[in-house]
């Protein structure tokens, strides 16, 4: 037994061991799957944000000129100058000419008053034009004295614009895409695997690491294409608009770049006069929170994390690796803010197939020890009963052997006494028979050999049959057997074992007369018969002390008495009620000890079914 629980313990450690694996893993794949799902978002917006820019006229960025002025008063404002978005702080221009920091955005002091210019909004923007001309302007300084690294030229102005990335010192080498065409699929796992075991391949690990990547790379395709759509064409009635013949042939779309901690949209612009650059100094706390609502029902938790960029590969426009939780349009890394823990109790293992082989092995464990006990206690019983039985023979064996001696012998003269002897006998004859009779009754039952022979018998004819043994069985202790049968049913008839229903109520009168007679007790046996709907029942009652409590659970237990207890108490061996009530049974019926208060006596009732 100690075998089984071992191996079935190592079994339950190892399959908890698996489990909790797959349960792991089936939480990471989910998670992963959630993580794309949330670049999707993010990037999606992130491409409308920087595509509206993209969509936004060069000459947006120029300051509008004066056009007539009347006692000083503009005509026209910049459309940038109240209608920028909320997500941006400024919007500036770099031109190659003067390589000086110029912005749409903030007007002179001499036309502020009476032009429609907010004086408090005019100051907040020169505020931000400050910031980023104090950023700019080390930059600046950089390109003219030729310390750009990887540019051609210093005058190329988008050059320029990306070195506002990172310091010159920031040399970092990228790790190209290499195998970005490997065609990955689920279908390349479905096709090996079936059912529940393909749920367990996608789940690994590695297969979800590709999945992101090929997930990463559709992202950036489907970006791409998104971009074209806000891809720059001329604006010629804009350039009418406001007055200038410096018509723009070439923008760029924007690119996102770091710059002293702030994020900025750069681009280059290409005009008949000359190269500028434009840029836009995004609201980053506003674009994280923006971007952050996007993914809340996914990651509650969520954060936004700066992405540093690598300067060659983004001077070179070769395509890196780049880890699927980084955004595709802005440099921001996605920080779930959770993870993928779970943790199987022993109590959910259980519910399954494991918890049946446990409950079969505590069970069958069980089982065999309450066998065990059971047929120990059999063991100890039959031990008790043959230690009874030989007690039980020897008394009145002995009393055989003295009194046919001393009879045999003639040393009994007296007529009287002899007469006397015998009787002495013939009553430890018939105890001796009742004894043997129910053992080997008992025995046939227990071998299954033994069988009811149904007769059918009138109820008053049947009771009146075996009324001469039992009241001569009471009349040994100076006791009455008194019968009654109910008038109605005195003439019904009955099917049953006659032979054992005669058994059965001698041995409950025996045990009344044993058990019921003397001091303190009456000297009355009542017997009444009785057939009433389906059933017919014989109840017999004495006047006696009654049966004690604790003794009444172990009454129709077989060979209760041993050999101590024989020899304390009245004769016999603890097995008639158990054999009355296996008689009963056999014939479908029951014997039971109708509930009393102790000292007012028995009522043992046998009921036999009679069915029509």
């Amino acid at each position: 037994m100690a075998v089984v629980l071992a191996a079935i313990g190592v079994i339950t450690a190892s399959v908890l061991d698996r489990k909790q694996q797959d349960l792991q893993q089936g939480a990471e794949a989910y998670r992963e799957e959630r993580i794309r799902l949330a670049m999707w978002r993010l990037d999606t917006l992130a491409a409308a944000i920087v595509g509206e820019e993209d969509k936004r006229p060069a000459e947006e960025f120029d300051l509008p000129p004066i056009l007539a002025p009347v006692d000083d008063k503009l005509q026209t404002l910049n459309p940038l100058y109240a209608g920028a978005p909320e997500h941006s702080n400024l919007y500036w221009v770099v031109n190659s000419n003067s390589s000086s920091v110029t912005t749409p955005q903030v007007y002179p002091d001499q036309v502020i008053m009476g032009n429609g210019v907010d004086p408090a909004f005019n100051a907040i923007n020169e505020q931000n034009y400050e910031r980023v001309s104090a950023i700019l302007s080390n930059r600046l300084d950089m390109a003219i004295k030729g310390d750009l690294p990887f540019c051609d030229t210093n005058k190329d102005l988008s050059c320029q614009a990306v070195h506002l990335v990172l310091p010159k010192q920031v040399e970092q080498k990228s790790q190209l895409v290499k195998g970005a065409k490997e065609d990955f699929s689920l279908q390349n796992v479905k096709g090996k695997e079936k059912g529940e075991e393909v749920v367990k391949m996608v789940n690994k690990a590695e297969v979800q690491q590709k999945l992101s990547e090929v997930d990463t790379r559709k992202r950036r395709s489907a970006l791409n294409r998104v971009s074209e759509n806000y891809a720059w064409g001329p604006q010629a009635n804009l350039s009418t608009q406001l007055n200038t013949n410096d018509q723009v042939t070439e923008v760029t779309q924007f690119r996102p770049i770091w710059l002293d901690g702030e994020l900025m949209l750069v681009r280059k612009v290409v005009r008949q006069s000359g190269e500028s650059v434009q840029g836009v100094w995004l609201n980053s706390k506003k674009i994280k929170q923006l971007l952050l609502d996007e993914v809340a029902d996914l990651f509650p938790q969520a954060s936004l994390i700066p992405v540093a960029q690598d300067l060659r590969a983004i001077l070179s426009g070769e395509e890196i690796v780049q880890d699927p939780q980084t955004m595709l349009k802005l440099p921001y890394r996605l920080s779930p803010g959770e993870r993928a823990e779970v943790s199987l109790s022993l109590i959910d293992l259980l519910k399954g197939p494991i918890g049946l082989a446990w409950a079969g092995t505590l069970l069958a464990i069980v089982a065999g020890f309450f066998m065990l006990r059971s047929v120990v206690q059999m063991s100890e019983r039959r031990a008790s009963f043959v230690s009874a039985v030989t007690h039980e023979l020897r008394t009145p064996l002995t009393t055989f052997s003295l009194y046919t001696d001393m009879l045999s012998s003639g040393m009994v003269k007296d007529e009287e006494k002899k007469e006397s002897y015998l009787e002495t006998l013939r009553r430890e004859s018939e105890r001796l028979t009742h004894l043997v009779e129910n053992v080997l009754a008992y025995s046939r039952i227990e071998r299954g050999s033994a069988r009811a022979r149904i007769e059918e018998v009138g109820i008053s004819s049947l009771m009146e049959r075996m009324l001469g043994r039992l009241r001569e069985r009471a009349g040994d202790e100076q006791m009455e057997v008194l019968l009654s049968v109910d008038p109605v049913s005195s003439k019904e008839l009955v099917k049953l074992d006659i032979t054992a229903v005669e058994q059965i109520v001698f041995n409950l009168v025996d045990n009344a007369v044993k058990y019921a007679s003397g001091e303190d007790c009456g000297s009355e046996i009542r017997i009444h018969a009785v057939k009433s709907g389906e059933n017919f029942r014989i109840s017999v009652t004495d006047q006696g002390k009654g049966i004690p409590a604790k003794e009444r659970k172990r009454l129709f237990n077989a060979f209760h008495k041993s050999a101590e207890e024989a020899a304390v108490t009245k004769p016999g061996v603890g097995l008639g009620l158990a054999l009355c009530r296996r008689l009963a049974q056999a014939m479908g019926g029951n014997l039971l000890l109708e509930k009393g208060r102790e000292g007012e006596g028995a009522t043992f009732v046998l009921t036999l079914p009679q069915k029509k």
